[in-house]
């Protein structure tokens, strides 16, 4: 927080050990100049809203400690949201407590901007988000403005097991600027997508990490990480280390790691280290795909670590089109970049027929296709 500003701290129930904070520009006296946080109480169940829309007003909210509890029933009831439409910054920290939610689109945690600018941060290090709802997230990062979206988790456990579009967590930018999501630790468990960010804004580079933690998915066509991109010209990057890096999936076709891009930059996953396993019918260990029409290039590099698929082939009745669980695809469709596989270590390994632990698929107008192993 800001020494020069003024700090609004409020704790909204006994026994909920929550601290809120909301800094000012100096010389203001309130929060009357745009910022406005309410926190409900419904039998017990709390929760926590902060929105502003004045100029360069921080929106600024820790969680450490007790239960954050979303109503039994109904839509949105989202347990901490943070929503500006001004151009203060967004900060969101959990080290601690609970977060629990029931209904559809009722996520743990929602920082989201609309138009301005401004950075967002948001890290979990400790505690447990706990969504039981159709289509909720446990954080959800969402910005339409300008500046850089960051979600951060080093600790803590995320469970999303609802129906839909149940992610762990989710980064959205429609605007300009660099989305950055990251996991050093902890835990996800989700029937959707697990670590994922997305951009379709016009510039800014999107970048998925994973150092440590685990992640598992259980739903079809939900990847354990995901980054992706459908327009513009910013790269999309993903990168996988850590010996006690986990990703699991378990769905139809969901694959463990995934990178892809419509637009005009590069696509690249790293892998150093760590496991990736999928189980499900057709589902890849590592993919990534580019269809823009420029020169972008696409590529995987394995440098250690295990990639294993066990499930099947997926098969479609009817047609003659099958999709083996491949081990390794890069994915290159129109435009003139290359697609590469540059494999210097670690073991792929896969089960079914017809699955190829190294593949490219390539078309377009020029562009090389290769395939490397040193290791």
């Amino acid at each position: 927080m800001s020494a020069s500003g003024r700090t609004l701290a409020a704790a909204l129930a006994s026994g909920l050990l929550l601290a809120l904070a909301l800094t000012l520009p100096a010389g203001e006296a309130s929060a009357q100049s745009g910022t406005m946080c309410r926190g409900g109480a419904n039998p017990g169940n709390f929760r926590i809203h902060c929105q502003e829309s004045g100029p360069g007003n921080v929106i600024d909210i820790t969680i450490n400690t007790g239960t954050i509890n979303g109503v039994s029933s109904g839509q949105s009831q989202v347990g901490i949201r943070a929503f500006t439409a001004g151009t203060g910054r967004i900060d969101v920290d959990m080290t601690g407590g609970a977060i629990r939610t029931t209904g559809t689109l009722s996520h743990g945690i929602s920082a989201e901007r609309t138009g301005a600018s401004g950075n967002m941060d948001i890290d979990l290090t400790g505690g447990s988000i706990t969504l039981i709802g159709e289509a909720a997230a446990g954080i959800l990062g969402s910005s339409r403005g300008t500046g850089d979206l960051r979600v951060n988790m080093a600790g803590g456990s995320i469970s999303s097991t609802g129906a839909g579009a149940a992610y762990g967590i989710r980064a959205l930018h429609e605007g300009t600027g660099k989305v950055t999501v990251g996991m050093t630790g902890g835990s996800i468990l989700s029937a959707s997508h697990g670590l994922s960010g997305a951009h379709s804004g016009t510039a800014g580079n999107m970048i998925v990490s994973m150092s440590g933690g685990s992640i598992r998915t259980t739903g079809q066509s939900a990847a354990g990480v995901i980054a992706s991109r459908t327009t513009g010209a910013g790269s999309v990057t993903v990168t996988v280390s850590g010996s006690g890096s986990v990703v699991r999936t378990e769905g139809v076709q969901a694959y463990g790691v995934q990178a892809a891009h419509r637009g005009a930059g590069d696509t690249s996953i790293t892998m150093n280290d760590g496991l990736v396993e999928t189980e499900g019918v057709g589902s890849y260990g590592v993919y990534a795909a580019s269809s823009g029409t420029g020169a972008a290039n696409v590529a995987v590099t394995l440098e250690g670590g295990t990639v294993r698929t066990r499930g099947s082939v997926r098969r479609f009745p009817g047609t003659e089109f099958v999709l083996p669980p491949h081990g390794v695809f890069v994915e290159r469709t129109r435009g003139t970049g290359a697609a590469s596989v540059s494999m210097t270590g670690g073991v792929v390994e896969t089960a079914a027929e017809l699955s190829d632990g190294l593949r490219i698929y390539k078309t377009g107008a020029s562009g090389n296709a290769d395939i490397e192993m040193t290791g």
